[in-house]
């Protein structure tokens, strides 16, 4: 099994080569449309970078004034 940036690099070959099927060591996949490319690509792209995306959780709160 391939890595998920190898897997992105893939998917994004698909999509700009217009292909509706790919074989891929021997094993045939085909696509109906582009959207399922796309939603796939879009998995594995919140999978690997999505954490680097949010904002901390963490918050400061000044107690300075309150005793």
């Amino acid at each position: 099994m391939a890595d998920k940036s190898t897997e992105i690099a893939a998917l994004e070959k698909i999509l700009d080569s217009g292909a509706r099927s790919v074989t891929v060591d021997g094993v045939t996949t085909a696509f109906s449309n582009a959207g399922e490319i796309r939603k796939r690509l879009r998995e594995l792209q919140a999978e690997t970078d999505g954490h680097q995306r949010r904002k901390p959780r963490i918050s400061t709160i000044n107690l300075g004034g309150a005793w």
